[in-house]
């Protein structure tokens, strides 16, 4: 999996050369993240025992493994940052997590105006899940934390 890991992130850093680009994702990739966990957690799948199932959970469980698996530090980091939005989101309205959602988007895209080229999950949809692992692998980075260095990261 460490394999798999490097070579997602030396891919989408390859995409995210410039400066500004990788501001706009500081910005950008959070606010769609927690979006969507705020609006994924109001549909209702019912109850396990007396656990009330939302689709955040259906989702962010296994993808949290899946986080965990490719890199334990930045999978228990993803899984903290998550578990924060998540205890957040029941005190935003849908109509801002829809808000949330586009102007993320729209920040994304102007970033990859800067860097001149197309967003990187048009080549791959998995980089949808990997921008935030990349980001959050970048913010170890830059507080010298343990974390991967991807290749194509120089700008």
């Amino acid at each position: 999996m460490r394999k798999l890991f490097e070579e997602a992130l030396d891919d989408y850093a390859s995409f995210h050369r410039n400066p500004k680009n990788k501001l706009t994702h500081y910005i950008g990739v959070p606010v769609i993240v927690f979006s969507v966990v705020l609006l994924l957690r109001l549909v209702s799948l019912g109850s396990l025992g007396s656990i009330a199932l939302d689709a955040t959970l259906v989702v962010a469980i296994p993808l949290g493994i899946f986080y965990l698996m490719l890199n334990p530090g930045t999978g228990l980091g993803m899984l903290a940052i998550l578990a924060g939005m998540y205890l957040l989101s029941p005190y935003v309205n849908w109509q801002t997590g829809v808000a949330l959602f586009v102007g993320g988007w729209v920040v994304q895209f102007i970033g990859h105006h800067f860097e001149g080229q197309k967003p990187a999950f048009f080549k791959n949809a998995v980089h949808l899940l990997i921008g935030p692992l990349w980001l959050l692998n970048d913010l170890y980075n830059r507080l010298h934390l343990p974390a991967y260095q991807p290749k194509q990261a120089s700008a």
